[in-house]
């Protein structure tokens, strides 16, 4: 089975990427995987090798625009989930796709979220990988060190690591060697003898801040430490929905968790050891939940 890299101009003239794997006319299953804030559709390699060659599933991972190998957008605010989520139509239109299942990481999860809400005839059950309905101020604040990490350049892989490793989100994730090689694979590239991150570090970074000075003045923000996203998932409410929650995570904490299985009221909880945020999905842990939540589904 080779993946498939395809190609589509956004409503707003992008060009952006997606790639798929497995046969669109026999799959048992449709998987749409969207990734986390910087991350792209090389997060799911493993996952969805594995889906469609084990289950005859079909995988649809887009890189989302600012992101892997689709366009730039010049102008930073239209990295809104909102913007997205149209994007994600306009694949799911060129893929004449009438429904789908979603795994989806974190930002992912938001994007997930508002498509339920605004077309629920596309959405049958969902992944949300480390994501609830609310989340820690302090966690999204750490968020920031993304970008004041990506203006860093490296000559070698092994500076890179030395300095990956200082940070606290980074050591909670507790990567293995092999692992370890396939975050950088997916997360950066060389250029001119430099490793760079592989997304739009400078445009993501103005659209980031720009939502945090909101979520800075929400009214649970200011008396609680958190920010209450419950209005993206509305459309999840009576969904199926699996959360998987890092057990070292600091964005999806216990206590999110919980609340996050009392909204959503079709949702039930899979911890993942020894992880943070987020969880790779080619854990033996994630694996038996998704694959015993997927198993409804055919």
């Amino acid at each position: 089975m080779i993946p498939q890299d395809c190609f589509f101009t956004s409503d707003d003239g992008l060009k952006l990427y997606y790639q798929t794997y497995g046969d669109k006319k026999s799959a048992k299953r449709k998987i749409l995987c969207l990734p986390g804030l910087t991350r792209n559709s090389k997060d799911f390699r493993n996952f969805a090798f594995r889906r469609a060659n084990e289950f005859d599933d079909y995988l649809i991972c887009p890189d989302m625009r600012g992101r892997g190998r689709s366009d730039y957008d010049t102008e930073p605010l239209n990295y809104a989930v909102p913007r997205e989520v149209a994007d994600i139509i306009k694949i799911l239109d060129t893929e004449e796709l009438s429904e789908m299942l979603i795994v989806a990481t974190s930002r992912g999860g938001f994007q997930a979220g508002l498509l339920s809400g605004t077309r629920p005839d596309l959405v049958k059950g969902v992944v949300l990988n480390d994501i609830g309905v609310k989340a820690p101020l302090e966690a999204l604040e750490k968020i920031s060190a993304i970008f004041r990490l990506s203006a860093e350049r490296f000559k070698e892989i092994s500076e890179l690591k030395s300095f990956l490793r200082r940070f606290d989100a980074y050591k909670n994730e507790n990567y293995s060697p092999e692992e370890e090689r396939d975050f950088i694979n997916a997360n950066y590239y060389k250029k001119d003898g430099v490793l760079s991150r592989n997304f739009d570090a400078e445009g993501l970074q103005i659209a980031y801040e720009a939502s945090m000075s909101a979520l800075r003045l929400a009214p649970e923000a200011v008396t609680s430490g958190r920010v209450d996203f419950s209005a993206l998932f509305f459309g999840l409410i009576e969904r199926p929905v699996l959360l998987l929650r890092g057990e070292n995570s600091d964005l999806c904490t216990a206590e999110i968790a919980e609340v996050t299985l009392k909204i959503l009221c079709q949702s039930e909880l899979a911890v993942i050891p020894g992880r943070g945020h987020a969880p790779l999905l080619t854990e033996a842990e994630s694996i038996a939940a998704i694959d015993n939540f997927l198993a409804r589904f055919g």
